[in-house]
């Protein structure tokens, strides 16, 4: 959580006050958990008046192109990662076997991008991705059809 003084969130909003300079001048204060909190400066000081504080993973389908082909492609871009951090991002189509996970760094701006192979399934894809720096976890249900 942070608390600070309206004025002090209206220059923080025009990006003519640095969010970090607004902590070190003691004109905004961090209360929870720590690792949290600076990743929430990070985040401030990189994106000017832009800010998510949750993890986001945006997926887009890619269907085959040829009629009767089971195999499609994923990519998917994630945010709000640990800046530098590892991520992994699992499928699970309820099988035994499933496909492996995506595995790698953000970037210094917390963001990856992954594209992986994946069989068509009218039953969808479970997506879970973890922030391995914090334990942060987001998963979703994603539907991944054929072309008729």
């Amino acid at each position: 959580m942070s608390r600070a003084q309206a004025e002090t969130y209206r220059h923080l909003a025009a990006g003519s006050y640095s969010p970090v300079q607004a902590y070190l001048d003691g004109r905004m204060h961090l209360r929870g958990n720590v690792g949290l909190g600076k990743r929430m400066l990070v985040h401030l000081a990189g994106s000017g008046t832009d800010f998510e504080g949750c993890l986001s993973l945006e997926t887009h389908w890619q269907p085959p192109s040829v009629k009767g082909k089971a195999v499609g492609t994923l990519t998917g871009v994630g945010r709000n990662f640990t800046p530098g951090g590892r991520y992994e991002v699992h499928f699970d189509f309820g099988q035994v076997d499933p496909p492996p996970p995506a595995i790698g760094f953000a970037d210094a701006s917390g963001q990856f991008s992954f594209t992986a192979t994946l069989e068509c399934d009218s039953n969808g894809v479970d997506i879970l991705a973890d922030d391995i720096e914090t334990g942060e976890s987001l998963d979703f249900h994603f539907a991944i059809p054929c072309l008729t």
